[in-house]
């Protein structure tokens, strides 16, 4: 049974099945038993940490208010990214909000930033993920991406 979960007072997610909560303090120790290099990342409040099907997901939302223009960070990610393999990125619209997906085939990872249509509210998440589990990421990504919601 999918759960509700409550980001941040503006950003909620309802989480696929069979996804479950990782603790930081297991993060690193749930990567290694599933072979996936972890990105160092910054220790947040606003983070949460889910696995699902050898997928590492975790998700940061902002406490506070923010304007987010996809389109400006789209650009200066595809200015930085240009020297890396295939690297890629996308804006897309789903249930209203928008997503900027990136990714590249130097790193088993995909990057998403998500608003809310009037760029007020986001939420910001990495997959991560062992290069048998590629599909997996891109499937639990589409799945994440329709759950998430934004309150006014």
């Amino acid at each position: 049974m999918a759960q509700k979960i409550g980001l941040n007072d503006r950003v909620n997610i309802q989480l696929p099945p069979k996804v479950e909560k990782i603790s930081n303090a297991n993060v690193a120790v749930v990567a290694k038993q599933n072979d996936i290099k972890l990105a160092v990342l910054p220790n947040s409040e606003n983070k949460s940490t889910y696995i699902k099907d050898d997928v590492i997901i975790t998700l940061f939302a902002s406490k506070k208010k923010e304007q987010v223009d996809l389109v400006k960070l789209k650009k200066g990610l595809d200015e930085w990214g240009k020297t890396l393999a295939g690297y890629s990125s996308k804006i897309i619209e789903v249930n209203g909000n928008k997503f900027l997906i990136t990714q590249n085939n130097t790193e088993s990872k995909i990057r998403f930033y998500g608003t809310n249509p009037e760029g007020t509210s986001s939420v910001n998440g990495l997959l991560e993920f062992n290069e048998r589990s590629k599909s997996k990421a891109g499937t639990t990504l589409e799945s994440l991406m329709p759950s998430i919601s934004f309150d006014k």
